[in-house]
């Protein structure tokens, strides 16, 4: 999620951190297998079929990019100018997103969907890849993709790498 708004940095506010946000947490968010983020919607979470929360996932990130895609695209180029501000937001806005790709990898191991062999952590860092930001402009802004075909790829190539029943589609 975006981690700075108004020049008041999320990490700073106690109050909008999920209770098991501890500050261990915030700097390890790999061990928050259960994270409490505002990615982990309510009825995400309620859905039963791994692949439609996997869809589910890839369209809270298209709305997210749609709403604050073109600031992102002029912050993090400021981070990779060097600005230690940035750079700092950028790290920030990288570890917020595995947070939440951690609650959802979490129900997805819950439920039993993960592919026999892959663990918790491989299966967060393919999700985290996938839906970073550096995958959506090379995609994007790149190479022209619509936003119609990122969801699309996203929630057909985490289903295909992360799922159970898409073994065979690998």
């Amino acid at each position: 999620g975006l981690a700075a708004v108004g020049g008041e940095r999320e990490q700073d506010r106690p109050e909008d951190q999920p209770a098991h946000a501890t500050p261990q947490h915030r700097q390890q968010p790999a061990d928050s297998r259960g994270a409490q983020r505002p990615e982990d919607r309510p009825r995400q979470r309620a859905e039963p079929d791994p692949r439609q929360k996997l869809a589910m996932y890839a369209a809270l990130g298209r709305k997210l990019i749609e709403r604050v895609g073109p600031l992102l695209s002029v912050l993090f180029a400021g981070a990779k100018a060097g600005d230690p501000e940035l750079a700092e937001f950028a790290a920030t806005t990288a570890r917020e997103r595995l947070i939440g790709v951690s609650g959802l990898v979490g129900q997805l191991e819950a439920i039993g969907a993960l592919r026999p062999g892959l663990g918790f952590d491989r299966a967060r860092d393919i999700v985290w890849t996938l839906v970073g930001w550096e995958v959506y402009e090379l995609l994007v802004i790149e190479r022209g993709w619509s936003l119609d075909d990122w969801e699309a790829w996203v929630a057909e190539s985490t289903a295909a790498l992360l799922l159970r029943d898409a073994e065979a589609d690998v």
